[in-house]
């Protein structure tokens, strides 16, 4: 079998998992070293080289949150056109979003989990004092476009 089609085979395979729901988009999304384990699986149940493996594991997860990040944008979009929310709201929260996830990039790089879990319980803290002072529902900064549309 040439490398092409193991790539295939094993991208098909990935999407199945990924259908079947074994791992969340959040987590796989948000903790790239997690894929590692995967990749290992994968390259050696398909005889692939592991760090091509984990080079499509990257793009696909790249991709995913690009498509989750446009259909929060519409969803904010949406909110903006119904009068939900003003242009200075979506601004803002579009710029905590950012803030928020270098916070927790930093965050992460801890390898204590007690600190990780403090300081992700501040973060939670402060996101709601700041929601709050700027009359934001805080769902705004906790979903994706996919959340926020079931919970309308």
């Amino acid at each position: 079998m040439t490398t092409t089609k193991k790539l295939v085979l094993a991208g098909l395979t990935i999407a199945s998992i990924s259908g079947a729901g074994l791992f969340t988009q959040n987590v796989f999304a948000q903790n790239t070293q997690d894929t590692t384990g995967l990749a290992s699986k994968i390259a050696a149940q398909f005889n692939l080289n592991e760090n091509e493996v984990k080079t499509v594991l990257e793009q696909y997860r790249v991709e995913k949150q690009a498509e989750r990040e446009a259909k929060f944008t519409e969803q904010l979009d949406k909110a903006l056109a119904d009068g939900q929310l003003t242009q200075e709201q979506k601004d803002k929260i579009l710029a905590k979003r950012q803030e928020l996830k270098a916070a927790m990039d930093a965050a992460k790089a801890s390898s204590d989990k007690a600190e990780l879990k403090q300081k992700m319980k501040e973060l939670r803290e402060s996101s709601k004092a700041w929601a709050k002072d700027n009359g934001i529902d805080l769902r705004w900064l906790r979903a994706s476009g996919a959340e926020l549309h079931r919970q309308k």
